[in-house]
């Protein structure tokens, strides 16, 4: 009998179907349910799915009438025979003992959820994988049975649906469901809040299962239409939580904050795309409004929110064309930023990459997709890395890399430690011209 049931909602998917499912089919659990809920592919996703299910039997594939997320992912659920339901976006990729390690745990810790970390995922021109973990939650509950509403502050941390398996009764019981909107955006705010409100027994895990695929252009993650998705649910939430009594005081201050965090999110993707907020205007004003009514209610507490944070959301709520000026000013400014780095390391025939960081897989898949493929290693201080390889490069000591210094730019990618190696830079006879700092973090706008 299957234990957990994978739903793979695709559309158009066929650039990453393949590396997708077979990790889906390759799991170490056997004993899974497969169900790709296709809402009209037109580019090759169904024949490929098509073409798997008939050497392996564990794959259902259901037809959606709606070109909606929301929808594939209802009908997915009311048709699961597993106990726990898994959800796999159809460009990410999953750990082979991701469904395994998860059920064992929520078996045995009898959880109406299970998640995990995950990891953020990109394979670069020449065929490297950029894995970068992200570790979000809190080492004191890791492996703990905890009840969220003793533990609120998690909801601020945890946007991710696909990160665990849900037990299909606790769904069922408290009649969960996603919002059948058009597209395939946001749809799942409604579900995590339900799910993260209502549950009573729940295990976060330290490992990293899951990979996000953070350089897909197309993602929904990316979309114009964001804003238009972001009211919609938000809408449907509010009417939703409001008939049920989901939403209380107790829960207020953390569901707009939130509500905040994403349209702050989404206000940096339309000033990196250059794009116009009186476009999207009507959607911003009912936003807007939303949370304005919240503050001046007393729903919001500010007081336990960071000063960057206090401070962003009162221009937002009082001056949306300042606020939207805000963040083109700072965009514009790290794309020059960017830019001004290229430029400069063109007149080199070698780069070597300084500071083995979480920041040097980001900043080799930034360089490859800018046409920049003149890397040829990493230097680090730490001698228990000399001699291993990450992206490919082989990782050598800052004197060695200085051996090489003719012709050579050196590019640090740890600040923490930027001007100790800048000095050590230039102790060991690197000249000032030839060193350059990548200083303005990981920003996944920059690989799209």
């Amino acid at each position: 009998m299957e234990k957990v049931t994978v739903l793979i909602p695709t559309l158009n998917s066929i650039e990453f179907m393949k590396e997708c499912l077979e990790s889906v089919i390759n799991q170490t659990l056997r004993t899974l349910e497969i169900i790709v809920v296709d809402a009209g592919s037109t580019d090759g996703t169904l024949e490929l799915v098509e073409s798997y299910q008939k050497k392996d039997n564990r794959i259902r594939i259901i037809h959606s009438e709606k070109k909606s997320y929301g929808y594939q992912l209802n009908i997915g659920i009311a048709t699961a025979r597993g106990d726990y339901i898994g959800i796999v976006e159809s460009d990410d990729v999953v750990e082979l003992d991701m469904y395994k390690t998860l059920l064992e745990v929520a078996t045995e810790k009898d959880a109406d959820f299970v998640k995990s970390n995950f990891a953020h995922y990109a394979v670069t021109v020449d065929k490297q994988e950029m894995i970068i973990p992200e570790n979000i939650i809190s080492k004191k509950i890791i492996g703990k049975v905890i009840n969220p509403s003793k533990y609120k502050n998690i909801y601020l941390e945890d946007f991710y649906l696909w990160r665990g398996i849900y037990k299909k009764d606790f769904l069922k019981n408290n009649q969960i469901a996603f919002h059948e909107s058009m597209g395939a955006a946001y749809q799942d705010i409604g579900f995590l809040y339900q799910t993260f409100t209502l549950a009573k027994r729940v295990v976060y895990l330290d490992n990293c299962f899951y990979k996000y695929r953070r350089n897909n252009s197309n993602s929904s993650t990316y979309s114009t239409k964001a804003f238009s998705y972001l009211t919609g649910e938000y809408t449907y939430i509010l009417e939703k939580l409001k008939k049920n009594r989901l939403i209380n005081q107790e829960w207020d201050s953390l569901f707009y904050q939130k509500m905040f965090i994403q349209c702050r999110s989404r206000f940096r993707l339309l000033a990196f795309r250059g794009g116009d907020y009186r476009d999207v205007k009507s959607d911003i004003l009912c936003l807007q409004g939303m949370l304005k009514e919240a503050y001046i209610h007393q729903k919001i507490n500010l007081s336990l929110w960071s000063m960057q944070s206090q401070i962003e959301f009162l221009m937002m709520i009082e001056d949306i064309s300042a606020y939207m000026e805000y963040y083109r000013a700072q965009m514009i400014a790290k794309k020059q930023c960017v830019n001004n780095m290229f430029e400069g390391l063109k007149g080199f025939s070698k780069i070597i990459l300084v500071g083995d960081s979480k920041t040097v897989p980001f900043l080799y898949t930034l360089l490859k997709k800018n046409n920049v493929n003149t890397i040829v290693n990493i230097c680090d201080n730490d001698r228990e890395k000399w001699g291993m390889k990450r992206m490919g490069l082989k990782i050598i000591s800052v004197d060695q890399a200085a051996e090489i210094k003719e012709d050579s730019a050196f590019l640090i990618a740890s600040v923490k430690a930027k001007e100790e190696l800048i000095q050590q830079l230039i102790f060991l006879g690197v000249k000032e011209k030839q060193i350059y700092v990548y200083d303005i973090g990981i920003d996944w706008l920059l690989l799209t």
